[in-house]
C-alpha cells in the first residue's frame, strides 16, 4: 500500500449504480462533496473549528477557510464538530505523551478517524487511542458537558465501541433503491441528484416530508421492495392505466406523467392481478395515502373520502370529489375492489364520523 493510501482515511462509499456499500481508503482531495451547501454555521461553531484547526484540518493539508467551508456541506455540522473536538482532544493527549513528527501526527489522526468510523483495530496505538477516548468521555460526563456522540452511551463504551458515525444507522440498500427509482422517473441535473440524495437521507432520519418531491421520495422509501420485485407486469400495468386515464390522476387531475403511479386498489399480493379494473392512475403522494388507508373511494357514489387523520391538511379539499372514471366498462375500477378498499379504510379510521 502506498504511503498516500496509508495516510488516507477509511471512508464509507455508496456506489449509486450497482447499489453497493463498501469501505475504502480515499485521499481527502479525491472525496466528492455535495455541490450545494446544506447547513449554516454559527459564529460559535466557526470559532470552535478555528481553535481545533491546527490539530486537525492543517494535518489534512486543508487551509483554514477550506476546513471551515467543508462543514457547511455536512448533514449534521454540530455533530461533526463535536466529533472533531473529541478527536483533537485525544490527539493532543497522545502527542503530549510522545514526541511525534508531522507524518506520525497525521497517521495518528487518520487512525482516530478510522476508529470513529467503526473500524476495529487491535494494535497498540489503537488501544491507547480508545482508552484516551473513553477517558475524554468520562471527564465530559463528570463535568456535565457530555453530549451523546454514540448510538451507545459513552458510559458503556467498550474498547471496540467508539464508532460515532450516523451513517451506520442508515439502511444503505433502501437508500440506493429509492435513489435509483427517483432518478429514473425524473430528469435531474447533477446538483438536483445531490438534492434528492440529501432529501432521502433526511427522510430516513425521520424528517417529515413537506413538499411534493419529498412526499414522492417518502413513498419510494416506504414501498415494499420485495413486493415491487414480484410485480412482473408493473411497467405494462402503468402504461395501461396511463392510456385508460389519458395521462391524468384519477383524483387530482395532475397530468405530469413523471409524478403519476399505477396504484392497485387491492394489493397485488392479495388480488394477484394487474388488470386495469384493479387499478387507478394516481399522483405519487395520493398513491401513498391510498395505500395507507388515509384516503379511499365511496363505492356508492365514487366520491373521495379523506381520513380524519388528515384534517387540517390540504388533502381535506379532496373530500367529496368524484374520481375520474374511464368510459370503457371493462377497465372501470372494479366495484368489488373499491368496496374492499373502502371497508379497510373504515376499519382503520374513526367510524362515528361517517
Amino acid at each position: 500500500m502506498s504511503k498516500k493510501k496509508k495516510s488516507s482515511p477509511l471512508v464509507e462509499v455508496i456506489n449509486l449504480k450497482p447499489g453497493k456499500f463498501s469501505q475504502e481508503r480515499i485521499a481527502y482531495e479525491e472525496i466528492h462533496v455535495l455541490k450545494r451547501a446544506r447547513s449554516q454555521l454559527s459564529n460559535n461553531q466557526i470559532a470552535r473549528l478555528t481553535k481545533i484547526y491546527p490539530l486537525t484540518g492543517s494535518l489534512l493539508n486543508d487551509t483554514l477557510n477550506d476546513w471551515i467551508k467543508g462543514f457547511i456541506y455536512d448533514f449534521h455540522p454540530e455533530r461533526e464538530i463535536l466529533i472533531w473536538e473529541r478527536i483533537a482532544y485525544v490527539l493532543t493527549k497522545h502527542c503530549n505523551q510522545y514526541n511525534l513528527a508531522s507524518d506520525e501526527r497525521r497517521n495518528t489522526l487518520v487512525r482516530l478517524i478510522d476508529l470513529t468510523n467503526g473500524v476495529e483495530c487491535e494494535d497498540r496505538l489503537s488501544k491507547e487511542l480508545v482508552l484516551l477516548w473513553k477517558k475524554a468521555a468520562k471527564e465530559n460526563l463528570e463535568l456535565g458537558k457530555s453530549k451523546s456522540l454514540n448510538p451507545i452511551s459513552d458510559k458503556n463504551l467498550t474498547d471496540k465501541e467508539i464508532s460515532i458515525n450516523p451513517w451506520h444507522n442508515i439502511d444503505h440498500v433502501k437508500l440506493v433503491s429509492a435513489y435509483q427509482k427517483s432518478i429514473k422517473s425524473l430528469e435531474l441535473s447533477l446538483e438536483e441528484k445531490d438534492d434528492v440524495l440529501v432529501r432521502l437521507v433526511r427522510l430516513m432520519e425521520g424528517e417529515e416530508p413537506q413538499d411534493f418531491l419529498s412526499k414522492k421520495l417518502q413513498y419510494l422509501l416506504t414501498t415494499n421492495n420485495k413486493d415491487s420485485k414480484g410485480r412482473k407486469g408493473q411497467s405494462k400495468f402503468r402504461q395501461a392505466l396511463i392510456k385508460v386515464y389519458q395521462g391524468t390522476c384519477a383524483i387530482t387531475g395532475c397530468d405530469e406523467e413523471s409524478a403519476l403511479e399505477a396504484a392497485h386498489i387491492i394489493r397485488y399480493s392479495d388480488a394477484g392481478t394487474n388488470h386495469p379494473s384493479n387499478g387507478m392512475l394516481l399522483r405519487a403522494d395520493i398513491h401513498t395515502l391510498f395505500d395507507k388507508s388515509l384516503l379511499s373511494v365511496n363505492p356508492q357514489n365514487y366520491e373521495v373520502i379523506v381520513s380524519p387523520k388528515l384534517l387540517g391538511t390540504s388533502y381535506t379539499e379532496l373530500n367529496g370529489r368524484k374520481i375520474k372514471i374511464p368510459k370503457e366498462d371493462s377497465v372501470k375500477p372494479s366495484l368489488n375492489a373499491i368496496s374492499q378498499h373502502y371497508q379497510s379504510f373504515l376499519q382503520n379510521n374513526t367510524p362515528d364520523i361517517f
